[in-house]
């Protein structure tokens, strides 16, 4: 049993190390695992630091242990009518003129 643990933070930490996709793979790697065990035991068995840690955790909430991350629709506002904006540009197109 206790090899199967080894060889489990092992490969977990060959996975990690070897990523190509910079610190958001790492964190969407360790976001599999973040929940099931605390800071500590994480940091030593994988050698990495807080802030990964933390933000592996926060990654699995907002997007789901090891899911791609979610794209946020662009939402555009606009605090003056159409209307106001036609009345606004119809202004200044007659040159500040009643």
């Amino acid at each position: 049993m206790h090899n199967t643990i080894d060889k489990f933070w092992k490969s977990f930490d060959e996975s990690i190390h070897m990523n190509k996709r910079g610190f958001d793979g790492k964190m969407r790697i360790l976001s599999v695992i973040a929940d099931n065990f605390g800071h500590r035991e994480i940091r030593e068995k994988l050698k990495i630091s807080n802030d990964l840690i933390s933000a592996a955790k926060k990654y699995a909430h907002t997007n789901g242990p090891g899911c791609v991350v979610m794209t946020k629709p662009i939402i555009t506002k606009s605090r003056v009518s159409e209307i106001q904006d036609q009345e606004f540009e119809a202004f200044f197109a007659s040159g500040f003129k009643n």
